[in-house]
C-alpha cells in the first residue's frame, strides 16, 4: 500500500482523511498487528476502546475501524455509537494522554469510524488505568513483564527505569537518580 494513510501519521499530524478507495482497499486485508475491525453497531464500550487504543500504540500504531463487520468478506453496517467524534477523542486525550484522531465517514451503507493510533514512543509504553495490553489473534492480552522490560529497555535508563515489580512508568522527562535504582 503506498497510499500515505497505510501507516498512522506522526502524532503531531492530522491524518489526512480517509478515501473511499482506501476504506475500501482496508476491507480486504486481513486484521494485522496495525488494521482492527469492529462491528460496534450499536454500541461499543468506550473502556474496550481505550484498551485497543493502548494495544495499537504499544505495537506500533494503527488504524481501528469501527462500523464494519470483523469477518471476510467484510461489509460496511454501520455505527450508531459515539455518535460525536470530537468527544469521542477528547475522552480519548483525558483518559491516555495522547492525541487519538477520530474521523467519521458517512456513507450510503452507513456511518463508520476511523480511529487513527499513533505509535507509543521509543522507550515508553501506554496503559489504561495502570493496565498495558498488546493484542492476542482477535482478542487483547496483558504485556507480560519481559515485554515491559524491553520496551523499556529502547529509551535507555535516563529515560525509562523498570521497577523490579515489572511495570514501567511513562516519563518523558529523565528520573532522578534516587529514583527507579
Amino acid at each position: 500500500m503506498a497510499d500515505s494513510q497505510a501507516f498512522p501519521q506522526p502524532a503531531t499530524a492530522r491524518p489526512m482523511p480517509t478515501s473511499v478507495a482506501q476504506l475500501q482497499q482496508w476491507l480486504l486485508e486481513p486484521e494485522g498487528q496495525r488494521l482492527e475491525f469492529k462491528e460496534a453497531k450499536q454500541q461499543y464500550h468506550f473502556e474496550k476502546l481505550l484498551k485497543y487504543c493502548v494495544a495499537l500504540a504499544n505495537e506500533g500504531g494503527g488504524i481501528m475501524v469501527l462500523g464494519v463487520t470483523d469477518k471476510r468478506p467484510r461489509r460496511i453496517v454501520g455505527k450508531q455509537a459515539f455518535e460525536d467524534p470530537g468527544r469521542t477523542e477528547a475522552g480519548l486525550h483525558q483518559r491516555l494522554g495522547h492525541r487519538i484522531p477520530v474521523e467519521e465517514m458517512r456513507l450510503p451503507e452507513g456511518r463508520v469510524l476511523i480511529v487513527h493510533v499513533p505509535p507509543r514512543l521509543s522507550g515508553t509504553a501506554w496503559n489504561v488505568d495502570g493496565s498495558y495490553f498488546k493484542r492476542a489473534g482477535d482478542d487483547l492480552a496483558p504485556l507480560v513483564d519481559h515485554e515491559l522490560r524491553a520496551m523499556c529497555a529502547e529509551g535507555g535508563p535516563a529515560l525509562l527505569r523498570c521497577h523490579a515489580g515489572g511495570l514501567g512508568a511513562r516519563v518523558h522527562r529523565p528520573l532522578p537518580r534516587t529514583l527507579g535504582t
